[in-house]
């Protein structure tokens, strides 16, 4: 029984039911130069820190102060919260601690401090400051690798062992997979119904074979098996050096 509850906390840990925050800092991650793998990584860190949400005091904090996130980001945005800088309690998307740090948040942030956006702004201004993990960020296609990064130049929590290093590894992993899954490695659309303008499924036939014009949610491996083919060949047929990036709207020669 023992066994089974530690497996399903492990599970339940792991799992990483994609939110709308997590799309939409997808979203501003991939526009602002970071590889898939890079954005995932780090986003499984803030998953282990926050959830991802901008909105929330650490929770052992909470009792300390008397303050639940709500009334904390209250009055902090409106002034009667002072001691924001040095009350040593972890906030927003990366559980910001140090006071330096939250004195740069709050200078950036003023008057809406668990604004989305605004801490996403702070968070990539801070990681271009760690040149060596920026780099590896916008450029690498090794999600455990920049997971591991993340967690021990950037949010370096007090847990740093191995197994917790694995552990953000695989929660970025998840995620990864399912952002793909989503995504199909192209174009990304937070919402989730398409708009006017964005094109349905559909397959023609030409002179020169078959096409297909891809669509939200499609992957390479979804469209070969859909037409009997193989990732490889779509590949060469489409001259697609990544196969996990095609974007919504691009239209594939299918043979």
């Amino acid at each position: 029984m023992k066994s089974f509850l530690i497996f399903l906390l492990c599970f339940l840990t792991v799992s990483s039911a994609i939110t709308e925050n997590m799309k939409k800092v997808y979203k501003y991650l991939i526009d602002h130069g970071y590889t898939k793998e890079g954005a995932a990584g780090l986003i499984g860190n803030l998953k282990a820190e926050s959830g991802v949400r901008p909105d929330i005091l650490e929770k052992s904090k909470q009792s300390k102060l008397g303050m639940n996130s709500e009334e904390y980001i209250r009055r902090v945005n409106d002034g009667s919260y002072t001691n924001f800088v040095h009350d040593k309690a972890g906030f927003g998307l990366a559980q910001w601690t140090y006071y330096s740090r939250k004195q740069n948040l709050l200078d950036n942030c003023k008057g809406k401090i668990q604004d989305l956006y605004c801490q996403l702004d702070f968070l990539d201004s801070e990681l271009k400051t760690y040149k060596t993990l920026y780099r590896l960020l916008t450029t690498s296609h090794n999600v455990a690798e920049c997971a591991k990064k993340v967690m021990m130049s950037y949010e370096r929590p007090a847990n740093q062992s191995e197994e917790n290093q694995n552990r953000r590894a695989q929660i970025a992993t998840e995620i990864y997979k399912e952002l793909i899954s989503l995504y199909g490695g192209g174009d990304i659309d937070i919402d989730d119904e398409p708009t006017s303008d964005e094109p349905t499924s559909e397959d023609t036939t030409t002179e020169t074979g078959r096409t297909y014009t891809v669509v939200k949610g499609d992957t390479l491996t979804k469209i070969a098996k859909r037409f009997g083919t193989t990732v490889k060949r779509l590949c060469e047929l489409n001259n697609i050096s990544d196969p996990n990036f095609i974007r919504i709207g691009q239209v594939l020669r299918i043979d």
